[in-house]
């Protein structure tokens, strides 16, 4: 009975032992920083940008009605620093393809540290926060991100999206 219950005692520190194994793992994931603007409506809206840019870092493009942009290109793929302020002035522009109406557009995002506001000044994502502001569309927009001194070394805004809305207003012989 004795030696039953030193095995039971062994075995079970060992299945301990290989528990612990497998619950400790470590990865190091290394992803580009890059972002998708998604068209979901191309026949009423579309996107324009202005392609790459190596000397401002970043690259851009559209794809199968998705414009993209690589925040990386030109810096090693290192991600952004903390305490810095990294501005895309004018990168791209929603275009409003319905000759009979007007469009507002709003944005959203997961993303932290984002700012977004179009050539007319509307700000539109405040540090990550949708402000409620609406855009007139068919102008330009800046995105600019503000990484905080405490933010972590190489952040890079990987798998977050921007999701903008638009809402048509019927042009009439006043507008």
């Amino acid at each position: 009975m004795k030696k039953v219950g030193i095995i039971m005692i062994v075995t079970l520190l060992a299945i301990s032992g290989i528990m612990a194994a497998m619950a400790y793992t470590t990865a190091d994931v290394t992803s580009n920083a890059s972002l998708i603007v998604r068209s979901t409506d191309m026949a009423l809206l579309r996107f324009d940008n202005y392609g790459a840019d190596m000397e401002r870092n970043y690259t851009t493009g559209i794809t199968d009605g998705e414009m993209w942009f690589d925040f990386t290109q030109g810096t090693g793929k290192n991600g952004f620093q903390p305490n810095s302020v990294y501005t895309y002035v004018n990168l791209f522009r929603i275009i409003n393809n319905q000759p009979n109406a007007n469009i507002q557009v709003t944005a959203e995002t997961d993303l932290p540290y984002l700012w977004l506001w179009d050539r007319e000044g509307n700000v539109l994502i405040e540090n990550g926060a949708s402000t409620g502001n609406t855009s007139p569309g068919n102008t330009y927009y800046t995105v600019e991100f503000r990484i905080p001194s405490g933010a972590p070394m190489n952040w890079q805004p990987q798998g977050s999206y921007i999701v903008f809305h638009s809402v048509s207003i019927p042009k009439t012989a006043v507008n």
